[in-house]
């Protein structure tokens, strides 16, 4: 089987759309719309000898995701990595708005390119559940239900600041015209001093961190989708010096220069292709990689699959920064939610 990635699905911070696995992303329902951006469910069966590697810039924000053996929170991120799929698997993952952060994870800065187990045992049943019926369009409902449902029960309602938070992020990622914290600052009617608060208590990054991402995510989608753009024209319309900072943030950050990208990209394999793709950046620092095998999907962390006739999902960069006595163990607390969870360290 050939996975391939539906024509509505969000790439934007995906290096490699053709190289995508079956993805579905769902809005989020009314109820945990100030929670979740949207939920995304990656599904995938690879033949036997076959690997899917996928490189992404994901969004500056931290993903809760149920996995078929336990659920995982992941931090934002600062550089570029890839996963290799192999064999079958699925995740089903929420991206989250900052205004569940205090919640879910509290104190982001400490979660940047690092992925910790959860322990969530209500989620993951329920979400397995659901994730063992037949019909995908059924299984997928009932997934986000189920989902949605345990966020209700375990998230506060959001304060006055926790929908600033969310209004920064927002104007951040969608308006190509705030290039500058002073631009989000003056629209979001803020200091620059309580928007680097802001940013870092529920996102993790600075605002100029979100705003380089924004910008490198569009300026990656133009050179990829529109060949005969002229990069200077892009630089310009996204609010680069000129050309060289264009190319030195894709060397820095990526690897590679936006040339070499658009060449990259129109020879880039089909979704099934084996290893061997393009060099990115440097890997995340730190210890091993625990719990087992991981692999990342568009616009959110690492996954971890169940291995299929003796495969397995690998992960090629991201890596937890623990020791070798084991992840970073996030507790959400059970009982009446408060304002922020409880974590220890495993």
């Amino acid at each position: 089987m050939r996975p391939s990635a539906p024509r509505t699905a969000e790439t934007r911070g995906v290096l490699y759309p053709a190289r995508l696995p079956s993805m579905h992303r769902v809005p989020a329902p009314p109820e945990v719309a100030e929670f979740v951006r949207w939920f995304w469910i990656p599904e995938w069966d690879i033949a036997p000898g076959r690997t899917s590697r996928q490189y992404l810039v994901a969004y500056p924000a931290c993903n809760l995701v149920v996995e078929p053996e336990q659920v995982t929170l992941a931090g934002p991120t600062t550089r570029v990595s890839y996963r290799d799929l192999t064999g079958r698997g699925w995740g089903v993952g929420a991206l989250l708005r900052p205004a569940a952060v205090p919640a879910l994870a509290p104190g982001p800065v400490r979660l940047r390119d690092r992925e910790v187990v959860v322990e969530a045992p209500e989620l993951h049943a329920e979400v397995v559940a659901a994730m063992a019926i037949d019909d995908a369009e059924k299984r997928h409902a009932a997934a986000v239900e189920a989902y949605a449902a345990w966020l209700v029960r375990r998230v506060p309602p959001p304060t006055d600041r926790d929908r600033l938070a969310n209004r920064m992020a927002d104007l951040i990622d969608a308006d190509s015209a705030v290039q500058s914290v002073t631009d989000a600052a003056g629209r979001l009617g803020v200091s620059p001093r309580t928007l680097q608060r802001l940013a870092l208590q529920y996102v993790g990054l600075t605002p100029a961190e979100m705003i380089r991402r924004r910008r490198l995510q569009e300026a990656a989608q133009r050179v990829r989708s529109d060949p005969s753009a002229n990069l200077a024209e892009i630089a310009a319309e996204l609010g680069y010096a000129d050309q060289a900072h264009l190319t030195n943030e894709f060397r820095h950050r990526l690897g590679f220069t936006p040339a070499t990208y658009r060449g990259r990209v129109q020879e880039a394999p089909s979704p099934a292709a084996e290893v061997g793709g393009p060099p990115v950046g440097r890997a995340a620092s730190g210890g091993p990689v625990v719990g087992g095998p991981v692999v990342a999907t568009p616009n959110g962390p690492a996954l971890r699959g169940p291995s299929a006739r003796g495969r397995s999902v690998r992960s090629a960069t991201r890596r937890s920064r623990v020791g070798a006595g084991g992840p970073v163990l996030a507790r959400i607390t059970a009982g009446r939610p408060g304002r922020e969870a409880t974590s220890e360290d495993g």
